[in-house]
């Protein structure tokens, strides 16, 4: 599998709202699970290993791939546009 599909899977699988309804952010734990699964990608060749996802970058991922759903949150929406 490669790095892209990687994190391409793991982006789709993070649910947009908790069970009780509520867009998901970086308090809750389906959140900070993606988040770690998205750290742990790494690129790797035969000398060395690498694993270029930080805290931050992942956090943006994470919040790009909700805003950017057709059915999108507002508050996902709204979110994204305070970090540009």
């Amino acid at each position: 599998m490669t790095f892209v599909s990687q994190v391409d899977d793991i982006l789709t699988k993070v649910h947009a709202k908790t069970v009780k309804g509520i867009p998901i952010t970086s308090i809750h734990d389906e959140w900070n699970d993606a988040r770690e699964r998205l750290m742990a990608v790494k690129v790797s060749n035969r000398h060395f290993d690498t694993w270029p996802i930080t805290w931050t970058m992942a956090d943006q991922l994470i919040l790009d791939e909700l805003a950017s759903r057709e059915n999108a949150c507002e508050e996902h929406r709204q979110l994204k546009k305070g970090l540009h």
